[in-house]
């Protein structure tokens, strides 16, 4: 008599009790029923056996079709897999039996190794759409330095975006400390970094004593100079204040050699300088990649003081002020305010609030000049120390006190404006006792970025 090697009691178990073949080949992973082959992931106490299926794996994977039905096929009952992470081998093995498995923080770049190693691009395509919602600047240099590694262009892309955005925060973290040199290098030939030069060096800086520890070098200028090597000449030192770079730079660090140190101070003073000095860029970065203007404004509604023959005035103590709100997340990195055709000096402090709690803020002198792009109305751009991240759906406060002659201002302002996909809602304030409301007066742009 034929016999299944099967119990009775268990024909009508899950297994063939399943609805459809997916729960079927589902219930197969998680009990290894009928298994042909067994991977044994990892080393020592953390080592672990997952049974699993030729033919399931084979389907799934080139690499795996190749080990197990080539012409060099396994023929042994078991793998071993020392290099894998357990935990993330079996929410592989998962995939490729469900397509589906839990991405987390903690298993996603172990996972992105064995998507790779075993070529699933669709596993991959999902760590990547993953990574790319939870790259942090804590967390953009690590994973940039494995979208690299993998060639996950679209990732790298967002990752250098974080990195450009949020810089100073970026440089603070572990993993800055540990990028290759090659990547130091790119890194420091963006132009669209949005960080001081003085902290870029520092964080360069600490890179290389880093460095030096862990290569077991002696910590000493030497040594750090030695393994800057190129990335050091890519330091925009001329665009420091004097006296950052006379400090730090030169007093602190003794990092650079007396003949860049002269060539530099030269530069500084506005005498010509030696050919030697060229090699340091003097150009400051650009900190406006991929930001944008949402406009209260028409240009046919911005009025002209002197063909209207009257301008927006400003008051001692007296605030201009709106209110608004985003549909998604965005960073706000400043706004455009007023100016006249006379390229007048303007005394102010924009503060950008939560409620009553104060987010950013700007102060100081501004000139009033024509903008390149006529969408831009004259005036001057008040830029906050660093980008601040706006929620969705929370109201936000821009106050202006002024200071100056009297300037354009707007009418027939808009409501509600939509660009590049983010709707932004503006409303009076109470605090603004100067004029400004949503429908005219002051701040015609709010320069921002999407995330």
């Amino acid at each position: 008599m034929f016999s299944s090697g099967i119990s009775t009691d268990n024909l009508f178990d899950e297994q063939f009790c399943a609805q459809d073949l997916r729960s079927k080949i589902s219930h197969t992973f998680t009990t290894g029923f009928m298994s042909d082959i067994e991977f044994i992931v990892g080393q020592g106490e953390n080592e672990k056996t997952y049974p699993a299926h030729r033919y399931i794996l084979g389907i799934s994977s080139a690499v795996f079709h190749a080990m197990f039905y080539g012409t060099l096929a396994e023929l042994g009952q078991k793998v071993s897999i020392p290099d894998a992470d357990p935990e993330a081998f079996g929410e592989f093995l998962r995939y490729l039996y469900t397509e589906d498995c839990s991405v987390t923080a903690e298993n996603v770049m172990n996972i992105i190794y064995l998507a790779t190693k075993y070529i699933v691009p669709t596993l991959m395509k999902k760590c990547v759409r993953f990574l790319r919602k939870k790259v942090t600047p804590e967390s953009a240099f690590e994973v940039l330095s494995q979208a690299i590694h993998f060639c996950a262009d679209g990732l790298e892309e967002n990752c250098w975006s974080v990195i450009d955005m949020e810089c100073s925060q970026a440089l603070k973290s572990e993993a800055f400390l540990t990028i290759e040199h090659s990547l130091l290098c790119e890194l420091l030939s963006r132009e669209t970094l949005n960080v001081k030069e003085i902290d870029l060096f520092s964080a360069v800086l600490k890179w290389a004593q880093f460095q030096c520890e862990k290569q077991g070098r002696k910590d000493s200028v030497e040594s750090c100079r030695e393994l800057l090597g190129s990335a050091i000449n890519l330091l925009r030192f001329p665009t420091m204040a004097l006296e950052e770079f006379a400090s730090t730079v030169v007093h602190e660090s003794k990092i650079l050699p007396q003949e860049d140190i002269i060539n530099i101070f030269l530069l500084f003073s506005g005498q010509k300088p030696s050919e030697e000095s060229t090699k340091f860029s003097c150009k400051p970065r650009r900190h406006w990649a991929g930001k944008s203007r949402v406009s209260r404004f028409s240009p046919q509604k911005i009025i002209r003081p002197k063909r209207a023959g009257k301008g927006w005035c400003y008051v001692n103590n007296t605030l201009d002020a709106l209110c608004f709100k985003v549909s998604q997340p965005v960073f706000i990195h400043g706004v455009r305010a007023f100016g006249d055709d006379d390229r007048s000096i303007y005394r102010l402090k924009v503060n950008l609030l939560q409620g009553s709690r104060e987010l950013s803020s700007n102060a100081g002198e501004f000139k009033s000049e024509a903008d390149e792009n006529e969408l831009n109305p004259t005036g001057f751009d008040v830029i906050f120390p660093e980008p601040i991240k706006l929620e969705a759906e929370i109201v936000y406060t821009l106050t202006g006190s002024f200071s100056g002659p009297q300037s354009f201002y707007g009418q027939g302002g808009e409501k509600v404006i939509v660009l590049e996909g983010v709707e932004f809602m503006f409303c009076s304030s109470e605090q603004s006792n100067n004029g400004t409301s949503v429908f005219h007066g002051q701040f015609p742009q709010i320069i921002f970025s999407k995330e």
